[in-house]
């Protein structure tokens, strides 16, 4: 079992003065034969919001620590074959559903999500983008199933060799520029990497994407009292 925190951690903290420490984890059992720093709490992930309120009712600095794999880094290496995927899915029968929302209360899932039907509003869970921890299971609830999909077959195909790519027509422009739209975890990163590798191999000047992101409004800073004003000067 691998710690996806590190046991120092803690340790600096209790260093530094922190009043209490709790670590929020799936599995507690990995952290039996760990040192942590003295005080430390392991419970289990489904405690979260009664740690919250403790630590909130405890006098000085507190540090909640939620160890916990990334959803879409645990995503990316299921699909890689890094990681092993569960031979299950979690449906809801909508006839059944009605529409409670225990289980995204129980689950506290983005997966779970509220769809309009003809019998009204239900809950369906988005199969792309789940977890597969399967939280929701935890709500009291007739309408959910476990079922066991058939395990697709992979199809296999000839390598190809350089010749049996055929080269692309040259479009006459003097240059191009393309942008790609998306948020973190969508695959923006991957999807323009071979054409901009593509570019930089064929073409004489070329630059690869950057991630854009709007700039935070500068924060008004006063001059220090210790410190006398200084004055900017173009090129320095």
């Amino acid at each position: 079992m691998v710690l996806l925190m590190d046991p120092d951690v803690t340790r600096l903290l209790a260093a530094e003065g922190v009043a209490r420490i709790i670590v929020i984890t799936e599995e507690t059992e990995r952290y039996r034969r760990v040192r942590l720093a003295p005080g430390t709490e392991v419970w289990h992930r489904d405690r979260l919001a009664e740690a919250q309120r403790v630590l909130a009712a405890t006098e000085g600095v507190t540090i909640l620590i939620h160890d916990q794999a990334c959803a879409a880094e645990s995503r990316r290496k299921r699909k890689r074959g890094k990681l092993p995927t569960p031979n299950q899915r979690v449906v809801i029968n909508e006839r059944i559903c009605e529409g409670c929302g225990d289980c995204g209360t129980k689950s506290n899932c983005l997966s779970v999500q509220p769809v309009d039907t003809e019998f009204g509003r239900k809950t369906r869970i988005h199969q792309s983008s789940c977890n597969l921890d399967f939280s929701c299971l935890k709500s009291d609830c007739p309408s959910f199933l476990t079922v066991t999909p058939d395990i697709p077959v992979k199809k296999e195909f000839a390598p190809l060799g350089p010749d049996d790519i055929p080269v692309p027509p040259e479009s006459g422009l003097d240059s191009v520029q393309v942008r790609i739209a998306g948020v973190g975890g969508t695959g923006v990163v991957t999807v323009s990497q071979p054409p901009g590798n593509a570019t930089c191999t064929w073409a004489p000047t070329c630059s690869l994407p950057r991630t854009a992101r709007p700039s935070p409004p500068p924060i008004p800073r006063g001059p220090s009292p210790s410190c006398p004003p200084r004055r900017y000067r173009p090129g320095r």
